[in-house]
């Protein structure tokens, strides 16, 4: 974890260290003796290479794998003692390398590979693995292909089916389960457990940090992507507070993960309404204006208990992007509405933390003062 803070710390863009990034990720797993993790990022970095290297924001696509797995790790660091958990905690679940290769993969099966691709596989990884040397995954080993497997079949959206068990196709693509019926299998599935849950939220987190920019979200895709995942996680299910009680080992790393979203999720709504105007123009129920109240700082105090460096930090992450997210030549009303949201909407409700946010709270130099004549 240190070679991550030491190498990152001070640096503008991810994308400028990505091999150095690469490096310490995988010197991490040799380190921690993690052959399964390895091979599974060595598997990711397959799948998301060529065309698939960047994301649509322009990051390096595998960052959405493993920086929030880096976000993961900092909350085993600190321990049940300081709002983390205890790495015998993971025991039951395959021990800490399935959760990681659960997150390496968690998008495998949609995007890249079937799930019996994926099952062949892991399975070829072990055996691997074994002759290799590594002897004790004779025994290990198993475990840890079974958790991981069960955790990306528990992570991977199942599509909608017809009467008679068809795939509903929408545009070529199957239609995908509704995120409601998705959420209530991750705690109600038989195989359910806390990994799968907070698993989870770190993608989504991910993904509300960086959606602003992204060519592909223009604002009506964001409104739609901000309402399923206020059904994930807000207040209208609680399927949270039903995690939350469930695993209470995890309980305390799934609130602050829960607090990240939160921020994030208030914060791109508002977004679309004060910035884009989205509900303005809406033509639908939803049409309201936009109010300059700040929004709520209810969630910042345990957003900010997630201890990482600044530039991987979600709420950092997203600040920074949104607020050089208009062009203010080519947009200038746009950019002058984003000015206004940025000073009567984000900076009152960070006021508290300010000291957290120096990049948005940069006090004016004072001119130099002339200095009186000394006396003769």
């Amino acid at each position: 974890m240190k070679e991550f803070e030491t190498m990152t710390r001070g640096i503008d863009d991810l994308n400028e260290v990505e091999l150095p990034f690469r490096l310490a990720f995988l010197n991490f797993l040799h380190d921690c003796h993690f052959p399964m993790a390895v091979k599974n990022f060595e598997a990711l970095l397959a799948e998301k290479s060529g065309n698939h290297s960047f994301r649509n924001d322009g990051t390096v696509n595998w960052y959405h794998d493993v920086v929030p797995i880096i976000w993961d790790l900092s909350t085993v660091l600190k321990g049940s003692r300081s709002h983390g958990v205890d790495l015998v905690e993971y025991s039951p679940h395959g021990g800490l390398e399935a959760d990681i290769c659960s997150h390496l993969r968690h998008d495998s099966v949609e995007d890249f590979i079937t799930k019996k691709e994926l099952k062949e596989q892991q399975n070829r990884f072990l055996k691997e693995v074994i002759a290799e040397g590594h002897i004790e995954y004779l025994e290990k080993g198993p475990k840890i292909v079974e958790q991981t497997l069960t955790n990306v079949r528990l992570m991977t959206q199942l599509p909608q089916l017809d009467a008679q068990n068809n795939i509903i196709m929408n545009n070529g693509k199957p239609l995908k389960e509704d995120v409601v019926e998705y959420m209530y299998r991750m705690v109600d599935d038989p195989d359910a457990n806390p990994v799968v849950f907070k698993k989870k939220q770190l993608d989504v987190v991910y993904n509300l940090a960086t959606m602003i920019g992204a060519e592909k979200f223009i604002p009506e895709r964001r409104a739609k992507r901000c309402n399923e995942r206020e059904n994930m996680y807000g207040a209208r299910f609680g399927f949270t507070e039903i995690a939350i009680a469930k695993w209470k080992p995890f309980s305390k790393v799934i609130q602050i993960f829960d607090s990240n979203m939160g921020e994030l999720l208030y914060k791109n709504f508002r977004y679309l309404e004060n910035v884009d105007e989205f509900y303005v123009n809406s033509e639908d129920a939803f049409q309201r204006k936009p109010y300059d109240y700040p929004v709520s700082s209810r969630f910042l105090r345990k957003a900010l208990m997630l201890n990482v460096p600044e530039i991987i930090h979600p709420l950092h992450m997203f600040l920074k992007r949104m607020a050089k997210s208009v062009d203010p030549v080519a947009e200038p009303e746009k950019y002058e509405r984003l000015q206004n949201f940025m000073e009567k909407v984000i900076k009152p409700s960070l006021e508290r933390y300010k000291n957290h946010f120096p990049y948005l709270f940069k006090q004016a130099e004072m001119p130099p003062q002339p200095q009186p004549a000394p006396l003769p």
